[in-house]
């Protein structure tokens, strides 16, 4: 073969080396080289025709076989631009040679016929580019339309390339308006002759003796195992049936084959335009072309095949493809052999019919026999070697489908297995096969283009499924409900024959998945899906989804969108949502057909990664970024998440994963896979993926679609109680973001979709709020209105009698009836003359307002608001305290009339929203009062009701309501009181002390609000800047720096004690032993990332290091251990040995992209990647929910508690307690005592807020609430804290990264405010700095008497004002919240004007959480 390849080649060489050399030369014919490159290049172009190349394949051929001869040789030509541009531009010409009309043919018939041999490797967009080549088009349409042979045909050949470019076509269609019915006449005229010379029957009528069965019975699909051993069936699809020399059609001279081949080549493209079916009618193009086709087997193939393609063109019109099938015109291309070049033209023609639905609805009234060999036909198609017929053979049943009587005979032929066999045997879907490393980027291609219409085929598949098994339940129902007494009724009513198309819209699609899950039971099975499992299906589309995050192609997202919407399909069985919570197992063989697997079983350790929903999760979230996946993936979770919680039949045993061991109890078999469903979204991290995507604002013409799509999700999956917890804590809910994000669509043309976001939102609020709310305004409503809400509906109104007879009595004075009122007096033994001695008037002291915003629980089924009610006139003693509902609040009085009831229990009021935008509801509600009342005529108004109403409003205008009130004094206005401080101390620390009054915790307050800058160290090169700091004791302070030293500094004298390199990369953090004997140091690549240091007085050692590990920390009890973090892994190491003990991986991994392993205080437990473990015995303990990206947590010092980022979570429990929004991607610090929390801002460029980044924040570690905000004017990299919590140490640069300006480290005093004295310029500080002394007592700076300084400043405040108010000065960066002492001081912290953290500290009754 390689002598081969190097004849041709030298061959090729040597032609174009004479050309060259020859070309010079006057008189030079270049018409015998020409001839002799012709004859080379079509001997080897029959020779690579003998490899059987996919005749739809115009790729070069370099690209579809590199070893192929006629590639190479294409190459080497092209390489020849002299060459080319002579053999287009002069070669072509009509008068090359002057007065040699004779030669001047020749040589144009010798270049057109190489240019022939060239096209299949040729870029035809550069050479025939118009404008500048539209004179040789031009001439190509006057030769074709009348010059001599051969130039005629290979012009006419030449112009059907032309023609497949669209623009072309486009500029010349007067020309070929003019050349269609020449050419149509030309090809009747040559197969008349083709016919008359083989002596062929031109009759259209099929062959009658030869049944179509037997022809494929006996050219059928290989055995099995053929197929197991090759994925496809056979090597070639005409090698077995005829000789490849058949196919070959000659070039020159050219015989009446080649002529016919290039009359259809050209017709082919023109056959798609309007404008020349006129001419194909009047020709009868379709009739010439089916006896061409009919007389397949005694031409040569590729004469077939192209009849096949320009009979495909015609077809693209409705009308030819109804008068096709009507004259039997499908019975004639199942009668084509097969495998053959023309059954690969066949299967285009499948394409193009099964996209008409008229021509498809025909197809399914022929008889039964042609229908299954239609389906045989394909089904052959899709396990043969050329991807085109594969590709059109899927397309064909992808728009089939719908049509029940081909599904039917599809699933009866076990289609579904050679569907899935097309994509299964792909080498790009498995990195295990040897294929796989040697695939070339076309193979690619092709392989993606497969697998994309495999999923589209799979998508109709299901859908067509769907709908069948949709109509049954439906009839079910109908028969169960008796709406239709007979069956046959049923049968009409919801059927749709056979020949029609069931396709549906998505939303209809939609509709009947929900349906469907609605009906199935536990052990439901469903054939498709069933079949799906069996043949590993689902572990397929799991794997193409997961794959297609690295592709890149243009049909990718539909493809990942119809794969997911398969799923959707296949979620409605509860075994199919097991099996996406689980890890999918390895591919099965889709000829094991005994074997049943689906899953593995608790494979240990498992990776998240892997498992279907976790998948699925990640294409919501927007990996892929494209919107209609997103909406796709949020469809299969809302299936899964919001199935029924009871259905009938099975039993499952499943404990859940959260929540603690003792209430860890067996599920019913009711509710057990919805459990499971549940828990392993919150471990795929679903609440924070759902809680982003109600809150996206991006892609702004989805934006609506997804919110509604994720709060859709999200309300059902808070159907758990454990989620409702969580999430009823998040801001979202409890501070009115969600309702903000009700009011208004993000595009006002997407309306309809912000409706179906504000049902959701709606039905998920009142199932984190427990109660139901019915009018529509609660939009308005925050989760802290409805807890309000709750407590007054919950609370039981009384009244003195006495007091409302009294009312009464003054009410019929007023009105002049005396002698009823003196008769109620005797009756009622009132008394009245002490009321009428003191009259009162009515004064409301409530405040004009609603329940924050606005809710009112009581219900307002039958109500009516009092507008005018007066008991009697200001001018008539005790009469005069007449009054108006609307007077005396606001809020209106709405009357309940079934509310109290004094037969049956009283039942739960439900809530109503009262705010501004609720008004016009109440007036509605007004309004309709007369139609409500008299559709419920047992409902009556008393007068006990309307006070009891009246009562009531007050009471829902309370701050504070209680639900055990006192009886209501109908003469005074109601107001619950104000929570009452548990002690009345003091918040001012001078009046305490003075008092003897003591508060540790107001005065640690006090401590942690003032900071005094003490020393400062400053970075001598240039070029680096310091990253972290740690305090190694009290005299000495560890700094490291971007180039990887550590620096080591005294505190009293300034002076650098120490250098080393400890790392090649920026040190990211130091820590120092409790001992003060041992140091860490990590760094941010390049091993070692960590090492360990022994600490002398005179020297720094290293101890040992860790190369892989990314953070270590020491263990706090007793400090005998190391933990390290990398990624998602924690390992406990012994601490003297560096002896690994335990390696701790999560089951299921949250990824935060910065984990920190951290002990707790009792080293008992880690907590990792937001796992928490059990240190002892390696065991995971619970996985607490992911929501943010970044910060895994560290354990709070009081034991009880974890931060993780804003949330705060109860280690007893595992709920959520709150959340502190000024916690968000903060560095939180705990001083050694526990009693300081410092914060300040991880990663800088991810703010920008310079403000922010530039100072830390003091917060109370008891309640969270802010203490001070301190700015120190440069960003701040890192702090720490020394071990007697006097002082801390602030990492400060001056500008970002590489630009770092001015880098220092900064001691500051804790406790202790500069006095007047002791404020001097920055540039004295570093003056005194640099020299290592200063101004000020060392000693008292190092180390100050707090109680002093608080003593002074306090006393001082004290004498400077009487009334302990809270001062500020004009060059105070900063200020204490909520202490009352007046001080001056450059570094007292700003405050903060409102509370970032979600929990109000302002609302707290605790005196001590108030502030110093």
């Amino acid at each position: 073969m390689e002598r081969v390849v190097e004849q041709s080649v030298s061959e090729l060489t040597n032609l174009l080396r004479k050309w060259e050399e020859e070309m010079p030369t006057p008189n030079f014919n270049p018409i015998p080289t020409l001839i002799k490159l012709c004859e080379l290049f079509e001997a080897e172009s029959k020779n690579y025709l003998k490899k059987d190349p996919d005749p739809f394949d115009d790729r070069h051929p370099s690209r579809i076989d590199p070893t192929c001869v006629l590639g190479q040789m294409y190459k080497i030509l092209f390489r020849k631009d002299a060459l080319m541009n002579k053999l287009v531009m002069d070669y072509l010409k009509e008068h090359h040679w002057p007065r040699r009309t004779k030669d001047n043919h020749d040589l144009n018939v010798a270049a057109c016929r190489l240019i022939m041999n060239l096209i299949p490797g040729l870029e035809t967009t550069v050479v025939f580019e118009s404008p500048a080549n539209d004179q040789l088009i031009q001439r190509l349409f006057t030769w074709a339309e009348s010059t001599n042979e051969p130039l005629q045909t290979y012009s006419t050949g030449l112009l059907a390339s032309c023609m497949e470019l669209t623009d072309i076509a486009a500029n010349f269609k007067e020309d070929n308006n003019r050349l269609v019915p020449i050419i149509l006449d030309r090809l009747q005229s040559y197969y008349t002759q083709f016919c008359e010379e083989n002596e062929i029957n031109q009759s259209t009528q099929p062959c009658q003796d030869l049944s179509i069965n037997q022809i494929n019975d006996d050219t059928d699909a290989p055995s099995p195992k053929r197929k197991k051993e090759n994925g496809i069936c056979g090597d070639s699809n005409s090698s077995s049936t005829e000789s490849s020399a058949s196919n070959w059609i000659q070039i020159y001279p050219p015989t009446l084959t080649t002529k016919l081949v290039y009359c259809l080549k050209y017709l082919v493209p023109t056959g798609e335009y309007q404008e020349f079916l006129s001419h194909a009618y009047e020709k009868n193009a379709l009739n010439l072309v089916m006896k061409i086709i009919n007389s397949s087997e005694k031409q040569n193939g590729y004469l077939t095949f192209e009849a096949l393609k320009y009979l495909a063109a015609l077809l693209c019109h409705k009308k030819f493809a109804t008068e096709f099938i009507g004259s039997q015109g499908l019975q004639k291309l199942l009668l084509i052999p097969k495998p053959s070049i023309p059954s690969t033209g066949v299967s285009i023609c499948f394409y193009y019919l099964s996209y008409c639905e008229e021509a498809m609805e025909r197809i399914c009234l022929l008889p039964e026999h042609v229908l299954v060999d239609l389906v045989k036909y394909a089904l052959w198609m899709l396990e043969c070697s050329h991807d085109s017929s594969r590709c059109h053979a899927t397309m064909f049943f992808s728009y089939s489908f719908h049509f029940r009587v081909i599904q039917e005979i599809f699933d009866n032929h076990d289609g579904l297995r050679k569907l899935l066999n097309v994509v299964s045997t792909l080498p790009i879907l498995s990195s295990d096969d040897p294929a796989f490393s040697s695939l070339t980027e076309d193979a690619e291609c092709s392989a993606r283009q497969i697998i994309r219409h495999v999923c589209a085929g799979l998508k109709h598949y299901f859908e067509a499924h769907l709908h069948i098994k949709a109509q049954q339940i439906r009839r079910a129902k109908m028969r169960d409900s008796g709406l239709l007494i007979s069956s046959t009724m049923i049968h009409d009513f919801f059927t749709v024959p056979g020949y029609k198309s069931t396709k549906k819209s998505r939303a209809e699609v939609q509709e009947e998945i929900e349906l469907l899950s609605n009906a199935v039971s536990l052990k439901s099975h469903w054939t498709p899906v069933d079949q799906l499992l069996k043949l590993g299906g689902l572990s397929l589309l799991l794997q193409i989804i997961s794959l297609a995050h690295e592709w890149n192609f243009s049909g990718r997202c539909e493809m990942i969108k119809n794969a997911l919407e398969v799923l959707n399909i296949c979620a409605v069985l509860p075994k199919v949502q097991l099996a996406l919570c689980e890890i999918p197992s390895p591919k099965i063989s889709v000829d094991n057909q005994n074997d049943t697997s689906i899953m593995q079983e608790d494979e240990p350790q498992a990776e998240n990664d892997n498992v279907g929903l976790n998948i699925i999760i990640k294409a919501a979230e927007g990996d892929l970024l494209d919107a209609d996946i997103q909406k796709a993936a949020l469809s299969v979770i809302i299936t899964c998440v919001c199935a029924p919680i009871h259905r009938e039949g099975g039993s499952i045993a499943y404990y859940s994963s959260y929540g603690s061991a003792k209430k860890r109890i067996p599920k019913t078999c009711d509710d057990a896979v919805i459990e499971k469903i549940w828990d392993c979204i919150r471990n795929n991290n679903g609440i924070m993926v759902l809680l982003t995507l109600m809150t996206i604002k991006t892609p702004i013409t989805d934006v609506d679609a997804i919110r509604g799509l994720a709060s859709r999700a999200l309300a059902g999956l808070a159907r758990s109680e454990s989620v409702r917890q969580i999430i009823s804590k998040l801001p979202l809910f409890n501070s009115g973001q969600l309702q903000n994000l009700m009011k208004n669509p993000v595009l006002q043309e997407k309306r309809q979709e912000h409706v179906t976001f504000q049902k959701y939102a709606l039905e998920l609020m009142e199932l984190v709020s427990g109660k139901k709310k019915n009018n529509g305004a609660e939009i308005e409503a925050s989760l802290a209105n409805i807890n309000r809400a709750n407590i007054v509906a919950q609370t039981k109104i009384h009244f003195n009698e006495q007091q409302l007879l009294l009312l009464m009595h003054q009410h019929l004075v007023a009105k002049g009836l005396s002698t009823t009122a003196e008769s109620l007096v005797q009756e009622a033994n009132l008394n009245i003359a002490e009321k009428k001695s003191t009259p009162f008037t009515y004064i409301s002291h409530c405040r004009n307002r609603s329940i924050g915003g606005g809710i009112s629980p009581i219900s307002s089924r039958h109500s009516v608001q009092n507008q005018k009610s007066e008991l009697g006139n200001s001018s008539n003693g005790p009469s005069g305290a007449g009054f108006s509902a609307r007077g005396i609040n606001s809020t209106p009085i709405r009357l309940n009339v079934n509310r109290r009831s004094e037969i049956r229990p009283k039942p739960e009021p439900e809530q109503e929203l009262e705010s501004p935008m609720s008004k016009s509801v109440h007036k509605k509600i007004d309004q309709d009062l007369t139609s409500i009342t008299d559709n419920n005529t047992n409902s009556k108004v008393s007068l006990e009701s309307i006070v009891t109403e009246y009562l009531t409003n007050q009471h829902a205008s309370c701050k504070h309501p209680m639900v055990t009130c006192p009886q209501f004094n109908l003469f005074v206005p109601h107001k619950c009181p104000d929570p009452k401080p548990r002690s009345s101390m003091c918040t001012n620390f001078a009046m305490r002390f003075s008092k003897n009054i003591h508060s540790r915790k107001l005065n640690q307050r006090l401590i942690h609000s003032r900071f005094c800058p003490t020393r400062m160290f400053h970075m001598d090169d240039e070029e680096a800047y310091f990253t972290c700091c740690e305090f190694l004791n009290q005299n000495r302070v560890a700094i490291g720096t971007y180039n990887g030293e550590i620096k080591v500094f005294n505190l009293f004298t300034s002076q650098e004690e120490l250098s080393f390199s400890a790392h090649d990369s920026y040190i990211i953090d130091l820590q120092c032993s409790q001992d003060e004997r041992l140091l860490i140091s990590s760094a941010s690549w390049r091993a070692p990332l960590t090492s360990i240091w022994s600490i002398t007085e005179d020297a720094i050692n290293l101890k040992y290091s860790l190369d892989h590990e990314e953070y270590c920390t020491f263990s706090n009890y007793d400090q005998t251990k190391l933990l390290g973090t990398k990624a998602e892994i924690a390992t406990i190491y012994d601490l003297e040995t560096s002896k690994k003990l335990l390696t701790l991986v999560p089951k299921h991994s949250n990824q935060y992209s910065r984990n920190r392993a951290a002990f707790d205080a009792t080293n008992e437990l880690v907590l990792s990647d937001g796992v928490l473990w059990d240190a002892l015995a390696g065991k995971e303990i619970h996985k607490f929910d992911k929501l943010n990206q970044c910060v895994s947590g560290i354990f709070h010092p009081n034991g009880l508690e974890i931060i993780s980022n804003t949330e705060v979570w109860d280690m007893r429990t595992f709920q959520l307690l709150r959340t502190v929004s000024s916690l968000d991607q903060c560095n939180v610090t705990f001083s050694k005592s526990g009693e300081g929390m410092y914060l300040y801002v991880i990663d800088q460029e991810m703010e920008n807020d310079s403000s922010y980044q530039t100072s830390f924040k003091t917060l109370d570690p008891n309640d969270y609430s802010n203490i001070a905000t301190v700015d120190v004017k440069k960003f701040i990299y890192h702090m720490a804290c020394n071990s007697t919590d006097t002082q801390i140490a602030i990492v400060e640069n001056q500008g970002m990264f590489e630009n770092i300006d001015e880098s220092i480290v900064r001691i500051y005093d804790v406790g202790r405010s500069r006095n007047e004295d002791e404020t001097v310029e920055e540039e004295d500080d570093e003056e005194v700095d640099s020299e290592g002394s200063g101004s000020e007592d060392e000693n008292m700076s190092m180390f100050p008497s707090l109680l002093e300084d608080i003593i002074a400043d306090g006393m001082s405040a004290g004498g400077l004002n009487d009334n302990f108010s809270s001062g500020s000065s004009s060059n105070s960066n900063s200020s204490y919240e909520g202490d009352n002492i007046d001080d001056s001081l450059s570094f007292t912290p700003v405050s903060d004007s409102s509370n970032d953290a979600s929990y109000d500290a302002g609302e707290n009754s605790d005196p001590e959480n108030i502030g110093a």
